[in-house]
């Protein structure tokens, strides 16, 4: 009699892991699909400041040649501080104006 009883305990042992194997494959699957939708938000957001920034450098230099064409003193000094700016945003540093103001500090 003791021979159907272990059998009985042997199919609840693999239900039970079963189960635990199911529910772990469930979890896991689950956070693939979770970074995987974080990793595209990112993508989408890294593609959206990469546009924003090349609309920036765009008005940059479009403000640059506006203050060259006039050739007055202070749209040159205006000039060399929106290089400046530009330069430091080709630098990639994340504070442009920091790097402005820490350039001024040095001179």
């Amino acid at each position: 009699m003791s021979e159907p009883a272990d059998k009985e305990a042997l199919i609840a042992s693999l239900q039970e892991q079963l189960r635990q194997a199911v529910y772990c494959a469930a979890h896991w699957t689950c956070l693939y699909h979770a970074d995987a939708n974080r990793f595209q938000k990112q993508n989408k957001e890294i593609g959206r400041l990469q546009a924003e920034r090349k609309q920036l450098m765009s008005n940059i230099e479009k403000r640059i040649s506006d203050q060259l064409r006039w050739g007055t003193p202070t749209g040159n000094e205006v000039a060399k501080e929106l290089r400046a700016i530009r330069n430091d945003l080709k630098a990639g540093e994340p504070d442009a104006r920091q790097g402005t103001q820490n350039r001024n500090m040095d001179t």
